[in-house]
C-alpha cells in the first residue's frame, strides 16, 4: 500500500530495476545478446490534501526519451512534465537512457533515469508516449523554421527563458542546446493544445489524433523508401519530414475524487 509520494517513487524505480533484470534473464548464456529498451512507468495518485493545488498527483520515473504531458482543463494548458530529459545527448540518435545491458557487468544506462511529479485536477488529460511520437512534435523535425509563421506563435511571449531575438534566425544549428529545447518545448505544448482546441479533447480523440499526425508526417519518408528500397532516404525535413520509430501514445483523464 502506497502511503506517502516517497515511498511511490521508490516502488516505480524498483519496478525499473525488476525490469531490468527480466532483460538480462532473457537470455541463458551471453547477457549481452538480450534488448534494451526505453521505460517510462506512471502512478496516479489521490493525495489527501485540500491546499487548492489539486488533490490528485501524477508521477512517472522515466529512462530514455519517452515523455509525459499534462492538460489542465480549467487553465487551458498544457504542460511537458519531462521536459529536458535529452539535454545532455548531442546525437539525435542516443536516447539518453536505457535497461538492458549497456554498462560494464550489463548494467543499465542510468545518464537520465528521472522521477517527475505534478499536481492535477479531475478532468486534466495525462499523455505519455515514446518519442516516435513526440519527434513529430519537433519543430526541426517537421522542417519549420524558426519563424513565428511557420511556428504558428512567438516563442518570444511565451518563453520567459528565451532571451535572444528568434526574429532574424533562421537556422536551428545557430541556437543553443537550451534555447532550442525551449523553444521546441513550446512548440510540443502549443501542438498538443491546438488538437484539443479542434476538438480533441477526450483521451481516444487526442491519441488517435497524435497517431494520425505521426502517419500524415512520415508518408512521403514511407513512400520514399518503399520505392527506393536500396537507396539512402535524403536528409531533408522538408521534403521528408518528421521520424519513423516506435509509436505509442496512451492518454487518460483524471477521475474525480469519488470515481
Amino acid at each position: 500500500k502506497i502511503t506517502e509520494l516517497r515511498g511511490a517513487g521508490h516502488m516505480l524505480l524498483r519496478s525499473f530495476d525488476a525490469s531490468h533484470k527480466k532483460i538480462l534473464a532473457s537470455t541463458r548464456e551471453d547477457i549481452w545478446e538480450a534488448g534494451t529498451t526505453t521505460l517510462i512507468g506512471c502512478l496516479l495518485l489521490e493525495l489527501d490534501v485540500d491546499d487548492n493545488k489539486g488533490n490528485f498527483g501524477f508521477l512517472c520515473a522515466s529512462v530514455g526519451d519517452c515523455k509525459a504531458f499534462v492538460y489542465h482543463r480549467k487553465a487551458d494548458t498544457v504542460i511537458d512534465i519531462t521536459a529536458g530529459n535529452r539535454l545532455h545527448v548531442k546525437d539525435k540518435r542516443d536516447p539518453g537512457g536505457r535497461l538492458g545491458p549497456y554498462a560494464p557487468g550489463g548494467a543499465p544506462d542510468l545518464r537520465n533515469l528521472s522521477l517527475y511529479f505534478v499536481r492535477c485536477y479531475p478532468g486534466d488529460l495525462i499523455i505519455a508516449m515514446s518519442d516516435g511520437v513526440h519527434d513529430n512534435l519537433d519543430p526541426e523535425q517537421l522542417g519549420l523554421k524558426l519563424d513565428p509563421n511557420q511556428l504558428g506563435f512567438n516563442p518570444l511571449l511565451y518563453g520567459p527563458n528565451i532571451q535572444r531575438s528568434l526574429l532574424d534566425i533562421k537556422d536551428w544549428s545557430l541556437l543553443g542546446r537550451q534555447e532550442s529545447e525551449d523553444v521546441k518545448k513550446l512548440f510540443r505544448e502549443y501542438f498538443i493544445l491546438n488538437l484539443i482546441k479542434k476538438g480533441k479533447d477526450s483521451p481516444k480523440e487526442l491519441t488517435e489524433g497524435l497517431i494520425r499526425h505521426c502517419e500524415e508526417t512520415t508518408k512521403s519518408s514511407r513512400d520514399f523508401m518503399e520505392n527506393n528500397p536500396n537507396t539512402a532516404q535524403p536528409s531533408d525535413y522538408v521534403k521528408y519530414p518528421g521520424k519513423m520509430d516506435h509509436t505509442t501514445c496512451i492518454t487518460f483523464c483524471v477521475p474525480s475524487a469519488n470515481e
